[in-house]
């Protein structure tokens, strides 16, 4: 409608500016910088909203996954559940519980990226965390909720400044609309867990914490504001969209990359270490059914799972600090010869970076594709050719093909005695 008849337009325009656009060109041209215009004000008032990128979407994938862990914790049901998901825009008010429970990091905030996040916390001085219904001081650390936070990004805020103070009030967090105070306080755990176990003290929890900051002036308000403003609008205006990721590409959870990033900066600078309380992590429980196809390693989101080939032998291998314990790993496997569980593991072992040997078997050549491939007992066929023979020898059997019949001679012509003695005159 609006490039159909955008002349419309002009009754909003004073009499000189619509001397100007006099002709349509310039009338689309006003309306489509007054439309921009609008979608920037949009995203200045409403500056934190959700945003998917499907090909990280466990239901991306495979088609048999059934996650749906952002679908029941949205409080507003804006996401809708399906193959893709779909996120209903103006139902959305950008609260980012959705984004700690995926475990692929295929939704996210736009306006506060975890890297922006942790970027905003100060090395030095006291800083103090809280969620929008906190009010916050001048000097403040807010975000929408604080369920928005993984205990992997609270912990890795910690390892940052150790004197992060979070403003959590239980009474206040049980009233809020969200209903998110078992998730902030499972968020607390897990972030105590994991500083715990690098011998770290956790952050301290200080009801009313931002409410006790220093007071500041009329004039120290309104340009508090006022950088305030300006620093959001750059972050909002320069953002870039969202990337989209190959269906085959490995990746991590940025929270899980950020957390491990900083342990290790905090380990080489001995504010870390090992403690009597080992980290949990997931575990990779292998069978010997396993013929080492590869699908598990090529579904794997995150490269957790690797095979390795060489001249005689398969390898797969695990590594820990990778693996989301999403399962499409045992859902893919062909013979069920995969299980995921968890296990205690030292920092020692995950900082050394090493993957760990699952299984190794010796390969040979398909006498069919000519590929490598682990053979049962006395196989000469591996199992993708194996799978197409017997898709073939069925479709025969469905549609079996009909023996030619022999071509039948044409009958003579009968040709009377008279017709024959009238040829030969």
């Amino acid at each position: 409608m609006i490039k159909k008849e955008p002349e419309i337009f002009l009754l909003f325009l004073a009499p000189g500016e619509r001397r100007k656009c006099y002709n349509r060109h310039k009338v689309n041209q006003w309306v489509i910088v007054m439309m921009n215009e609008l979608e920037i004000l949009e995203k200045l008032l409403n500056p934190y909203k959700a945003v998917l990128d499907e090909p990280r979407c466990l239901k991306s994938r495979h088609k048999a996954m059934t996650c749906d862990r952002c679908v029941t914790v949205c409080p507003r049901q804006a996401i809708t559940p399906g193959k893709p998901l779909r996120i209903v825009s103006e139902a959305c008010t950008g609260c980012g519980l959705c984004v700690p429970v995926c475990p692929t990091g295929a939704l996210s905030l736009r306006g506060l990226a975890y890297s922006r996040f942790l970027g905003r916390v100060k090395t030095e001085g006291t800083v103090v965390l809280g969620c929008g219904e906190s009010g916050g001081g001048a000097d403040a650390l807010l975000v929408p909720c604080l369920a928005f936070l993984s205990p992997e990004v609270l912990a890795a805020a910690t390892l940052k400044n150790a004197d992060l103070t979070v403003d959590f009030d239980e009474k206040r967090c049980q009233n809020c609309e969200l209903g998110a105070k078992d998730k902030v306080m499972a968020t607390l755990e897990g972030a105590r867990s994991w500083l715990e176990s690098l011998g770290v003290n956790g952050p301290r929890i200080l009801p009313g914490a931002t409410n006790r900051q220093k007071t500041i002036s009329r004039r120290e308000f309104f340009g508090f504001f006022k950088k305030r403003a300006a620093e959001k609008a750059v972050e909002i205006l320069a953002e870039e969209e969202t990337p989209r990721h190959p269906l085959r590409e490995k990746f991590l959870h940025e929270g899980r990359a950020l957390f491990f990033r900083r342990v290790r900066q905090a380990w080489e600078k001995g504010r870390a270490g090992s403690s009597q309380r080992r980290p949990v992590l997931p575990k990779v429980e292998i069978t010997s059914n396993c013929h080492l196809c590869r699908d598990c390693s090529l579904f794997c989101p995150t490269g957790a799972l690797e095979r390795r080939e060489s001249e005689t032998t398969f390898q797969l291998r695990f590594d820990p600090e990778l693996c989301l314990a999403c399962g499409l790993c045992a859902l893919v496997c062909r013979q069920k010869a995969l299980n995921v569980t968890r296990e205690e593991v030292s920092w020692e072992a995950l900082l050394a970076g090493e993957k760990r040997l699952l299984i190794e078997k010796e390969h040979r050549q398909c006498q069919s594709c000519g590929r490598n491939f682990v053979a049962v007992e006395e196989e000469t066929i591996c199992p993708d050719c194996q799978w197409k023979l017997s898709r073939e020898s069925l479709w025969q059997e469905l549609l079996p093909v009909s023996e030619p019949e022999e071509p039948v001679a044409a009958p003579e012509d009968k040709v009377e005695p008279n017709e024959q003695e009238q040829r030969k005159e």
